[in-house]
């Protein structure tokens, strides 16, 4: 959110180049008020949250964004996903 604000659009660094980013005041202000619109943590965390918010919006499905440097941590994040919320593969309930 940051990189969009600032108009860096650039692709997202890596761990250690986000880790060490220099903050000044008032990007670690919108550092945290991004950090409250955010869905994070572990796998049953994410889930109480994404169905709080379905919920409270009184949606019956959610699209799910996650955005990474390693894209093998993006696929990890959907399978964390797919399990907590018991989603069978597609291949799956195609057969």
């Amino acid at each position: 959110m940051l990189k969009l604000e600032t108009g860096d659009r650039t692709s997202i660094g890596s761990y250690d180049t986000v880790r060490n980013y220099p903050l000044t005041s008032e990007l670690r202000a919108r550092l945290t008020y991004h950090r409250q619109r955010m869905v994070s943590g572990t796998p049953d965390q994410v889930h109480a949250q994404l169905t709080a918010l379905a919920t409270s919006y009184g949606v019956e499905e959610i699209t799910a964004v996650t955005i990474t440097y390693d894209f093998a941590d993006r696929l990890r994040s959907y399978e964390l996903l797919a399990e907590v919320f018991e989603l069978a593969p597609v291949a799956q309930t195609l057969a």
